[in-house]
């Protein structure tokens, strides 16, 4: 019966091949079935008519099952970096407004001509400029709070260990900072070239536990829009409170008093010593008298930390000055109890930040802030 059945199935697609113009008759397994259950002959042939599929309804299942292929494919969006801040662009990490305003993948030869000692790089050097503004209430040092480190595109992250040269403007140059303080220095790295085909820049907050971490990309330009200047003054330099000059206050195990404040003091510096260089900014000589309280011995120079609190709300120690001056603390001997001494104290301060500086003076081996007092610069 089954050789009976293809049989007749294919003298009937002989026929309708010869009728050409008609729709074809398909025979269809479960008409066959249909025909042997009937007992139907070899002669007959069950058919089953297929319903005439227009032109339209071809082309669209043409369209939709065999696309074209010389069809143009969509274009991908670019891909939008989500996170990543522009050259320029300011970000808060912890107590600082932080922006990476340049970096310079090829620092080579601005390094070695920073420092005739500067070793080559094992890598290459790259230049990382940055500014900050101080947004904490107390007191902020940005090479000890903010850590800044290079991801490389070799997977890799690179701190600022990984260069020892001297920089043209070096982080570690830059003062104390105080409440609306800013500075702008660099940090260099020492990274493989491989590392520097799409390198990002990370800053974050050194002492947090939370994530702090904020990312520049070197290859994009800032896009945020320029704060307008704020014009109000940095708060008073060195505290909102200030004795008088000649005023006498307890300081660790010494009774002190800033008798004088000479904000211009280049020719007398200059005069004390041929040898002494001129200021990077300007000089400015302290006058101090302190009496040792203490029950032992005391050495003023080691004891005492005094500093200048600049009208730009930087902090300047006596490191700034590397002047010989005409009564140095350098030269006070060892007091014991009721012992008294006299002596300057040097720094070399930009000019912008004498105007109504401050002098602060604490317990330099003391913990406890409480042991500062400030004092005016002028009467």
């Amino acid at each position: 019966m089954r050789a009976s059945l293809l049989a007749v199935a294919a003298t009937s697609v002989l026929v309708l091949s010869a009728c050409g113009s008609q729709a074809p008759e398909v025979v269809t397994p479960d008409a066959r079935a249909e025909a042997a259950t009937d007992g139907e002959t070899s002669d007959s042939t069950a058919t089953v008519e297929v319903e005439e599929v227009s032109d339209e309804e071809t082309t669209g299942a043409e369209a939709e099952g065999d696309a074209p292929e010389d069809e143009p494919e969509d274009e991908e969006a670019p891909e939008e970096v989500s996170g990543e801040l522009g050259l320029g662009d300011t970000a808060q990490v912890g107590d600082y407004k932080v922006a990476v305003t340049e970096v310079l993948l090829d620092a080579n030869d601005v390094v070695q001509q920073a420092n005739e000692f500067n070793d080559d790089p094992e890598g290459q050097y790259v230049l990382v400029s940055m500014e900050v503004t101080y947004t904490g209430d107390d007191e902020g040092n940005p090479w000890l709070d903010l850590n800044v480190e290079l991801a490389g595109s070799d997977a890799r992250i690179y701190d600022s260990s990984s260069c020892w040269a001297v920089t043209p403007n070096s982080l570690m140059d830059v003062p104390t900072l105080t409440t609306g303080g800013t500075a702008d220095f660099d940090v260099c790295f020492d990274v493989p070239v491989e590392a520097l085909e799409d390198p990002r820049v990370r800053v974050e907050e050194s002492f947090s536990f939370s994530d702090t971490r904020v990312i520049w990309d070197p290859s994009r330009e800032g896009t945020q829009t320029e704060d307008p200047e704020d014009d109000t003054p940095p708060p008073a330099a060195g505290g909102a409170d200030a004795l008088p000059l000649g005023t006498e206050a307890e300081v660790g195990d010494y009774t002190v008093a800033v008798s004088d404040v000479l904000l211009d003091a280049n020719d007398v510096v200059q005069q004390a010593n041929e040898f002494n260089d001129d200021p990077e900014g300007q000089y400015v000589l302290v006058s101090m008298e302190v009496t040792y309280t203490g029950d032992d011995e005391g050495d003023p120079w080691l004891d005492l930390n005094v500093e200048l609190a600049g009208s730009d709300a930087r902090i300047y120690d006596s490191s700034s000055c590397w002047g010989v001056t005409p009564n140095s603390v350098m030269d006070v001997p060892t007091l014991t109890t009721g012992g008294t001494a006299d002596f300057d104290v040097c720094f070399d301060v930009p000019v912008e930040a004498l105007d109504a500086p401050r002098i602060r003076v604490d317990d330099f081996l003391s913990f406890n802030s409480d042991s500062r007092t400030v004092w005016e610069s002028q009467k």
